[in-house]
């Protein structure tokens, strides 16, 4: 959980959208907070949005599973076995919606998965398939 940015505290996820939208493409971040109750801290370097090359990230409302985006959506890197998503979503399938919304970047998928029922259009082998997901 990110505590700070920059020296700010962050709240919930809106002052957390509002202090990066503030700092520019290049920029380093300083964000603390605790992983597993352990204090920790990184500098961050930030890169544009739609910046070619975008590397992985692990989904932080679904821990244990990691994503990249992919040319139509977001591309399933890895899930751990401890992951809320391992008996649904495989490793190389593509999310393209999650609850009605396109997931082409990291901020969308962040802002579009909830507590409770998720339903997620998934491109598994050439076919879309819807996998709902409940998180509790």
């Amino acid at each position: 959980m990110i505590t700070t940015l920059n020296g700010k505290a962050v709240a919930d996820r809106g002052v957390f959208r509002l202090i990066l939208s503030l700092a520019a493409p290049g920029e380093v971040v300083h964000c603390a907070g605790f992983h597993d109750g352990v204090a920790v801290e990184h500098a961050v370097t930030l890169r544009a949005e739609n910046e070619a090359g975008g590397g992985d990230f692990e989904a932080a409302a679904l821990p244990g599973l990691r994503l990249k985006p992919a040319e139509n959506g977001l591309k399933i890197v890895s899930i751990t076995e401890k992951s809320a998503a391992v008996r649904k979503l495989k490793p190389g399938q593509i999310i393209l919606t999650l609850n009605g919304e396109k997931t082409l970047t990291e901020p969308v998928f962040e802002t579009a998965i909830r507590k409770g029922v998720n339903t997620f259009t998934v491109l598994a082998d050439g076919h879309e398939i819807t996998v709902v997901l409940r998180l509790e």
